[in-house]
This record gives structure tokens, C-alpha cells and sequence, in this order.
């Protein structure tokens, strides 16, 4: 695994919270056993098993006050978010790079 073959004191990460938990992960897991290490969390949300489609933040079963509870730990001073529907149509240059300020 990356985290183990890399220099903490040159390398850090971005955690993907939905990904995690999707592949049967603990984000807090990842947080002890590789402290400051994920400078970055990418948030997504999870409708739950059987398909767990992604939804809004907030309206799935992460539990992210707890992990946010857990920032100093991990390292992490950035959050990014996205969706794969987004509410209102998107600019044709926000599709085409992939970012958007709203």
C-alpha cells in the first residue's frame, strides 16, 4: 500500500470517504493507523447496501460529524465535495474541467 511505502514527511493523501466506506473501509481506521497523513477528504455520500448510490451529503448513511470529528487526526484541512446529479444544471465549462464555483 502507498501509505506504508511512502515518506510521511513527503507524501500525503486525499481521502475519497464513499470509496472507502463502499470497499468496506473505516475512514477512523485509516486515520489511526496512518496519522496526518490525508491532507484532503473528498466527500460523497452513500444511499447504503444494496447499491449504494451516491446522494446528496447529508441524506445517506456516512456518518461525517463523526469523521469530521476526527480532521486533526487524519491531518486534513480541506474538504471537497461533488455529486453525480448535480440540482441545477452545470456551466459547459464546469462539465468539461470537472470544477465549478457556485
Amino acid at each position: 500500500m502507498m501509505l506504508d511505502k511512502t515518506d510521511p514527511s513527503l507524501v500525503d493523501f486525499e481521502m475519497d470517504l464513499y470509496w472507502v466506506v463502499f470497499g468496506g473501509g473505516d475512514p477512523l481506521d485509516f486515520f489511526n493507523r496512518h496519522p496526518k497523513r490525508f491532507a484532503m477528504v473528498h466527500v460523497k455520500d452513500s444511499g447504503g447496501p444494496p447499491d449504494n448510490k451516491i446522494v446528496d451529503v447529508g441524506k445517506g448513511t456516512i456518518d461525517f460529524p463523526k469523521i469530521f470529528a476526527q480532521s486533526d487526526k487524519a491531518g486534513s484541512s480541506t474538504t471537497s465535495s461533488s455529486t453525480t446529479s448535480p440540482p441545477i444544471p452545470l456551466p459547459r465549462s464546469a462539465t468539461a474541467t470537472g470544477t465549478c464555483t457556485l
